[in-house]
């Protein structure tokens, strides 16, 4: 009897013994499978805490400043050069004996060229021939002053164009009457002494 109740104890701890090492390795995995949840966590907040220390952008960098050069309060006092009046420019550049090469005024701006027999322009600067009256073109009273008017007008630009001209007197600036010699002699007296032109003093005698 004895021996049966020893045999059924030692079945019954060799059971216990059993269940007990079979529930071991699942607690060791169950601490582990812990272990690694608690170890990925402190992971994650370490990145965390990184990525709230790392700078949203970069910095932007410092604007340089302008500074003025050191001679820029020297320049601005220097006054500026007085622009000359161009008026008085051409009345010098008209005066004097002169060579150029003259045609018929027409389209463009005039610069050297011949108005009618008493008027020319010449550098940009109307003259008017002193001391004579010549036929009128455009306003004559008849064929023949308009005739005479152009014959007076091609006679002036054969004359002006044979040689060196000269230019007396300054004038008014800009249509002012000059006297004009062509070799020593009045251009006004030749187109007088030519029927192409009258005294601008003396009695005047129609054209028609």
């Amino acid at each position: 009897m004895l021996s049966w109740t020893l045999v059924a104890l030692l079945v019954v701890g060799g059971i216990l013994t059993y269940e007990h090492y079979g529930k071991r390795p699942a607690e060791t995995r169950v601490a582990a499978a812990g272990a690694d949840r608690s170890s990925h966590r402190k992971v994650v907040e370490r990145q965390g805490a990184a990525e709230r220390k790392r700078p949203s952008s970069l910095p932007t960098p410092p604007v340089p400043v302008r500074t003025k050069p050191a001679n820029a309060a020297f320049t601005a006092s220097i006054p500026r050069a007085p622009v000359p009046d161009h008026k008085p420019a051409q009345q010098v550049a008209t005066a004097g004996v002169f060579k150029t090469a003259f045609g018929y005024c027409g389209q463009g701006a005039p610069r050297n060229c011949v108005v009618d027999g008493g008027t020319f322009w010449h550098q940009g600067v109307k003259i008017r021939i002193a001391g004579i009256d010549t036929p009128a073109l455009e306003k004559a009273a008849c064929e023949q002053e308009r005739q005479l008017g152009f014959k007076a007008k091609v006679r002036l630009l054969h004359l002006l164009n044979e040689g060196p001209v000269g230019i007396e007197g300054s004038g008014d600036g800009n249509g002012g009457a000059r006297t004009i010699r062509r070799e020593g002699r009045s251009v006004g007296d030749i187109l007088v002494s030519e029927g192409l032109a009258q005294p601008a003093s003396g009695r005047h005698r129609p054209w028609c």
